[in-house]
Order: structure tokens, then sequence, then C-alpha cells
């Protein structure tokens, strides 16, 4: 009986179905998550597919399974869903294992048309290109780079042979240089200022820090021009540092032992006569402008035709040189009349002249005349103007103008005097 009774009510509770929950609607295809285990994709990839129509999916959300038994069953399914995929420009050149600058150029060469775009700050726009169009330039970026391997295989060629030649030149060059450093290595016979250069130019080689010391005794042999030059073959001659060895040592002690030979060539070439270094240079041999004892006492008691002929040039230069002086002086004069004139004054020179008179009576009138003068010392044109015109009776002859000097002077005393008294006058 309670058996019956607990069936009773239990049809009464859920309705006669005989169960007590209400079932839910059954989907018929397959769930999201179900469909991403079984296929193994990402979510992106499932959308993906869904995208370009890989997968389908039912009214209710579901995916059909007629499309995910067909993914399961055919093995080019993920190959043609990784074709779909969208990838930037970083993205693609990687895949085509080429650089990004690079792919740009084969996209613009080839007009391959993005299928989307994206805004990014700063005003960028980042572009996408399908998978599979990105593998159809495969072949065009493999034909370039071939090209250009084809290239750079022929541009090491001709850098090989151009790098080659550039070798046997400086070889060259090297021998050249030690077989002349062989032939001027000085020797005890050797001139004391030839010897010193090859000495100086090996030792700058060594010691060049040393001698760019400011105020260093031997600094103005090392800017020598003939040290110079030497210096830049023995670097020619490229010598490697235990062969420059024994060099430097002989380099030193030819510095040591016969700098003491040289002598200031200025006091005896400008006490003989005043002739130009740079001619001396080009007949005798000169470092820093020093030459051998030898050869300043032969310009002194023996002078050679060479310093005869610089001696006369000299001379001519001398004269030449006064002569442009006294020009030049001419012409500053007749420009200083002239801008006087143009300036409404006249010197002490001028007034003399036009008078008649001494230059020393024109000045005496000029310092004792109230008017007419100007503060620069100079006459006035207009006073001048004036004076000829009226002829005064002081301006006539010397001895007048000399008496109306006396006259001012005689003049200018007494009122002075006169000054004085009454200035006493008012102390008192």
């Amino acid at each position: 009986m309670a058996g019956e009774a607990n069936e009773i009510k239990a049809e009464k509770n859920t309705g006669g179905k005989g169960t007590g929950t209400t079932p839910k609607k059954r989907r018929e295809g397959i769930p999201f998550r179900e469909v991403q285990k079984l296929l193994g994709l990402q979510r992106w990839e499932m959308f993906l597919a869904l995208d370009t129509g890989l997968l389908s999916t039912l009214p209710d959300g579901s995916y059909n399974t007629a499309s995910v038994e067909i993914a399961l069953s055919d093995p080019t399914w993920t190959d043609r869903l990784k074709a779909q995929r969208w990838l930037n420009a970083t993205e693609a050149a990687k895949q085509l294992g080429i650089t990004t600058e690079r792919f740009r150029r084969v996209v613009q060469t080839t007009g391959l048309k993005p299928v989307g775009t994206e805004n990014w700050k700063y005003g960028r726009i980042i572009r996408y290109f399908r998978s599979c169009d990105v593998d159809s330039l495969m072949s065009l970026v493999a034909l370039d780079v071939a090209e250009r391997h084809v290239a750079a295989a022929e541009n090491r060629t001709a850098s090989a042979k151009k790098a080659a030649a550039t070798r046997a030149h400086k070889l060259l060059l090297q021998k050249e240089a030690r077989d002349l450093i062989a032939l001027s290595e000085p020797t005890d016979d050797t001139h004391p200022v030839t010897a010193l250069i090859w000495s100086f130019a090996l030792s700058l080689n060594r010691y060049a820090n040393r001698y760019t010391i400011p105020k260093h005794p031997l600094l103005q042999f090392i800017k020598d021009g003939k040290v110079k030059k030497a210096a830049a073959i023995v670097a020619q001659a490229r010598f490697k540092p235990d062969e420059m060895i024994p060099l430097f040592d002989k380099a030193e002690s030819i510095i040591r032992n016969r700098l003491s030979e040289l002598s200031s060539v200025n006091e005896t070439v400008y006490a003989i006569r005043p002739c130009r270094l740079v001619d001396v240079d080009k007949h005798m041999l000169l470092i820093a402008k020093r030459a051998a004892a030898v050869d300043i006492e032969q310009l002194k008691f023996d002078p050679p035709t060479w310093f005869s002929d610089l001696q006369n040039m000299a001379k001519i230069r001398q004269q030449l040189h006064d002569a442009e002086q006294k020009r030049a002086k001419q012409e500053r004069e007749t420009e200083k009349s002239v801008n006087n004139i143009f300036n409404n004054y006249l010197s002490d020179e001028a007034v003399a002249e036009i008078f008649g008179l001494s230059i020393d009576t024109v000045r005496q009138l000029r310092l004792t005349s109230k008017t007419g003068v100007y503060k620069n010392g100079k006459w006035g044109l207009d006073y001048i103007d004036t004076l000829v015109g009226n002829k005064p009776k002081w301006i006539t002859s010397e001895k007048n103008a000399q008496f109306e000097v006396n006259r001012r002077r005689e003049k200018k005393r007494r009122i002075k005097k006169t000054r004085a008294q009454k200035y006493r006058q008012k102390r008192e």
C-alpha cells in the first residue's frame, strides 16, 4: 500500500511523467570546447576555421557534426587552416626567411593586397596578409635571393682582384721604401744634416708621443718638412717591431753624437747679408733652421757663387722695397692734402706755399691766432680766402709776419700780467 501511495504521489509531482526534473532540450551538434579538444586548436584558430568555412555551426550555436568529422578525416585540413591565417609584415617576412624591409619591397613590387588592416597607436596601420598568399611569393623571393647571391659572388671576385692588386702595390712600395732606407742609412761619412733627418724620421715612428710635448727641445726638428717626408717613407717600409729595434738604437746614437755639429743659420746669414732663409734652403742642407758648422764657416770665409747671387738679389729686393715705400708715402701725402682741401682746412705747409712764408712762421701765426684755426691745428679754408682777398700787411712779407707774431705774444703777455694784478688786488 505504501509503495502504491508513493508512486501516485510521484506521478502527481511530475505531472504523470514519472521523473522529478524537467528534461533539457538536446543539442543536435557538438559543443565548442569538445570540438576544440578533438581538433587540438586554439581559440583564435576555431574562429578562423569558422570564418573561412572550414567549420560550420547550427542555429543553436553548436558545431555541425559533419564538418567536424570532415576535419578529423581529412589530413590536409590543418594545412588548409594554416594557409588562411592572417600574418603581419614581421610574421610574413619570418615565414619567407627575409627581412621585414625586404618583404615590404616585394609586396610593393608584386602588388599583393592585404586582407585586413588594423589601426595602431601613433597613427600606424598594421596590414595583414593571408598565409597562402605569402607562400605564393616564395618562388619570387627565392629567385631574388639567387640573383643576389650571384651578384655578391661577382662582387667578391672583383673585390678579391682589387685587394690582390692593392696588396701587390703595397708590397712594391714597401720594397722601394726599404731599398731607399738601406741606401740612405747614415754612416760616419754621411753629412750631419742628412744623418739627423733620417735619424729623427726613425725616432718619430717610435717616440711620437714624446716629441708632441710642448717646448720639447727636439720638437722643432720633428716639425721640419724634410723629417716628415722621411718619416712617411719609413712608415711605408712597414718594418716589424723586431726589425725597428736596431734602427731605433742607431738613430738615437746619431742624434746624441751629431746634434752638436749643427749651428744656427739665421745669425750667420743675417750678419753677412739679410738673405731669405727659404732661398738658402734651396742650396744648403738645413734642418730646423740649422746647418752643418762646416757649411756655415764656408759661407763666412769663402762664400760660393749662389750665396753672392742671393746677396745681390737681396740688395735689389731692398731697393725695390724702399722705392715702393717712398711711392706709398707720396701717395699718402697727396691723399692727405686732397682730404684737407675736401674737409675745408689747410695745413701749415699749404698756407706757407700760398703766401710765400716759411713753415715755422706760419705755425707761429697759427698758434697765436684766435680766429680761422680749427682745433685739429689746421687753417680754415674760408679764413685763408679772406686773407687772400684783403691781404693784410702782416701777411705780405716774412718780416711783417714775424713782427705780427711778436705783437700778438706781447699782447698776450700784457693781458696775462693785467689779470694777475687784478687777482692780487682782489686777494688783498
